[in-house]
């Protein structure tokens, strides 16, 4: 956008915060208008609470439906994820009051092992599709499909069809931060290999950035400097290997014998 000069370009984007990474550049740019999205006013709250009631075939009292819509302070996600809750738990009482209370209380309601296959979609990302779960998650058919099952009906994942999955990104923004630091090692290096395993018989360089970033997060900094070594070429053709070199330095870091090489040293001064 900051290079497009008297080029006549629309680009539209939407983010919770106030100046995404992917703006800053250009931001202070007079070209470029941001516009505040404020709350729903209280007729459309109501109107939003009806009508995601009818979605599930459910008659909210009025008291009921009037606080919801107070308590979701005109949130239109948060207002969804109320009505949602009160259909799957009948609680009146015990409706949370925040978003993040309700998003726990969501999380609370799942089994372990759906706990786990969330937080491995997560892990994977935008490459969440279902033979990679089956890989990374070491459980069998019959208890994947049980664990996938109860996240769609939880609304936290959906289907991408023909065979992707992507979690709600608050739902797993959640999930993942439930897991201890070692936990999130292992699972992010099961995830590496995956994808490593992948792209050594597949050759799909576009894997590449995903398989480093896994390995880096996982502390595995010898096989990192290898790859590293052996794909420098693509991982400099795909565009934007800037993450991945400064990956790369900080592992250096902690693992200055594994970088000393001279194919090491060669990428991390590109």
């Amino acid at each position: 956008m900051s290079a497009s000069g008297s080029l006549r370009l629309l680009v539209v984007c939407t983010a919770r915060e106030r100046t995404p990474a992917a703006l800053r550049e250009v931001a202070p740019s007079p070209r470029l208008a941001a516009l505040a999205v404020g709350p729903l006013a209280p007729a459309a709250r109501g109107a939003l609470v009806a009508e995601v009631a009818a979605e599930y075939a459910a008659t909210l009292p009025p008291e009921l439906a009037a606080r919801l819509a107070e308590t979701s302070e005109g949130n239109p996600l948060f207002l969804r994820a109320l009505v949602k809750h009160w259909v799957d738990t009948g609680e009146v009482e015990g409706i949370p009051g925040t978003l993040a209370q309700l998003l726990e209380a969501r999380l609370d309601r799942l089994a372990p092992l759906a706990l786990t296959v969330l937080q491995t979609i997560v892990a994977l990302g935008a490459l969440a599709r279902v033979e990679r779960l089956r890989e990374a998650g070491g459980v069998g058919t019959a208890a994947r499909v049980g664990a996938l099952d109860a996240l769609e009906m939880a609304d936290c994942i959906r289907s991408v069809p023909p065979h992707q999955v992507a979690s709600h990104d608050l739902v797993g923004r959640a999930a993942w931060a439930r897991l201890s630091p070692a936990s999130a090692a292992v699972l992010t290096g099961a995830v590496a290999d995956v994808l490593e395993r992948e792209y050594r018989q597949s050759g799909a360089e576009a894997l590449l950035p995903a398989v480093l970033a896994g390995l880096g997060a996982s502390g595995r900094g010898e096989r990192f400097a290898r790859l590293l070594t052996e794909a420098q070429g693509a991982v400099l053709a795909l565009g934007n290997p800037a993450p991945v070199l400064q990956l790369a330095a900080q592992l250096a870091a902690e693992w200055p014998g594994a970088f000393a090489g001279a194919g090491v040293r060669g990428v991390l001064s590109q």
